[in-house]
């Protein structure tokens, strides 16, 4: 027997499908003393079907934790930007022998990937890292459903970051269905300017992670979408806490005919 409540109009209320993100500045995958910290632990604390990472760090001589995290299952997306290294800091050198590595951006999603892709942010000056561009993924969230996931990490040159947020908005376009996440490098009202009508659910101190003074790691999500359970995390070893949101789409009534079953969300 089908239990579910019906509508007045005697139609059937479904689920709308969700999934829960989650967005981590990892650090070159360092800790506040520059020593490494369990990353892969970190991510699996989030218990996230999307992950958005900023400074990942593929370093040339061996295999990356990324890896770890595509052997629990999630599909990578992956966005080296420029050529790094961790001595004598962790930074983008001068000297080409310093960099030891690739440092960008990546999605990691337990949801079916159906496209993904890059979205070009420009140079900012001053900024090491050149060329930038943002990361894009389209996921399945079942009921003939999808999600676009954008993750950015904008200059840390704070006055110029906003140059970033503004060329990001203006190419994603009118959002449906999308939400953006990253390390922004700006205080949510400034950045929330660029990306006026989003949401902007997630409200906490951020940055550094031991004892957080400042927001710089945002979420935006596209007024479709209904965002719940938002939070800033708490310190997992990066300089940064993580952040994390379930979203789903606004609910629908359906016929009892056409829909039997509902989607499972982890």
């Amino acid at each position: 027997m089908d239990s579910r409540p019906l509508a007045p109009d005697g139609t059937d209320r479904v689920s709308p499908p969700s999934c829960s993100v989650a967005s981590f500045n990892a650090h070159y995958g360092r800790d506040r003393h520059d020593q490494p910290f369990d990353v892969l632990g970190a991510c699996q604390s989030f218990d996230a079907d999307v992950i958005a990472l900023q400074e990942v760090w593929w370093p040339d001589d061996q295999a990356g934790w990324l890896d770890d995290l595509r052997a629990l299952g999630y599909q990578l997306a992956e966005l080296p930007l420029a050529r790094a290294g961790l001595s004598p800091t962790l930074n983008i050198h001068r000297v080409p022998a310093h960099n030891t590595g690739w440092w960008g951006i990546a999605i990691a999603s337990r949801l079916p990937v159906l496209a993904s892709g890059t979205v070009g942010i420009g140079r900012t000056p001053f900024d090491p890292a050149g060329e930038r561009s943002a990361l894009r993924i389209d996921v399945d969230l079942g009921q003939g459903e999808r999600l676009s996931v954008t993750t950015v990490h904008a200059t840390h040159y704070v006055p110029l970051a906003p140059l970033h947020h503004i060329r990001l908005a203006k190419r994603l376009g009118r959002p449906e269905r999308s939400v953006v996440l990253g390390d922004f490098n700006m205080w949510g009202p400034p950045a929330g300017w660029s990306f006026r009508g989003w949401k902007r659910p997630v409200r906490g101190r951020s940055y550094p992670a031991h004892r957080p003074h400042s927001q710089i790691d945002h979420l935006f999500a596209s007024p479709d979408l209904v965002v719940g359970d938002a939070e800033v995390m708490g310190d997992v070893g990066s300089d940064h806490r993580p952040i994390r949101a379930r979203v789903g789409v606004l609910p629908a009534v359906s016929t009892k005919a056409t829909c039997r079953s509902t989607l499972s969300t982890s």
